[in-house]
């Protein structure tokens, strides 16, 4: 009998790894999204991605591009998301999820740097083309704080670097 494969991939996202060539420049699990007055961020040491507000789950076809985080660092630890800086066009981001599948995406451009305040922002009348497509399609932004940016007085860093990735693939198990 043929196997049905999936839309989307099964499960929660479980781990996120960023090739560059063929070294790993940032492996990371995933845990829940932790939102606050200051708006939303993954726990230390781990990433996250936005999931409410219909936000998609990363792989998953949508008008809106998959928001995945975390902090490059916390009380001294510093994680691979640090990293983000060495993303260029091709390398490669691999999402795997707890039920064994694994959505494979291709970084669209080099990583940008862009004012935090901007990352995140629609302005009146205007879609924010970091957050979503122009129809649907399986995409991901990943981003976190630019480690070389100047501290703001609230303590937190300026600017954030973010990739675009393009899902190429989704390696299901039957």
């Amino acid at each position: 009998p043929q196997v049905k494969v999936p839309e989307n991939p099964r499960g929660e996202p479980k781990q996120l790894i960023v090739w560059h060539g063929d070294k790993v420049i940032v492996s990371m699990y995933f845990a829940p999204a932790v939102y606050s007055s200051l708006g939303w961020a993954s726990e230390c040491g781990k990433v996250a991605y936005r999931d409410i507000d219909n936000w998609p789950k990363p792989g998953y076809l949508s008008k809106d591009r998959s928001l995945i985080t975390g902090h490059v660092w916390c009380y001294g630890d510093v994680y691979g998301l640090s990293n983000l800086d060495q993303i260029r066009a091709g390398d490669r981001l691999e999402i795997s999820y707890n039920s064994g599948d694994v959505v494979v995406a291709i970084a669209e451009s080099d990583a940008v740097s862009i004012d935090k305040g901007e990352l995140n922002v629609e302005k009146a009348g205007e879609r924010n083309p970091t957050m979503h497509n122009a129809s649907k399609a399986r995409t991901i932004r990943l981003s976190s704080c630019d480690t070389s940016s100047p501290v703001r007085s609230d303590g937190h860093l300026s600017r954030n670097e973010y990739g675009l990735f393009t899902v190429t693939e989704i390696r299901y198990v039957t």
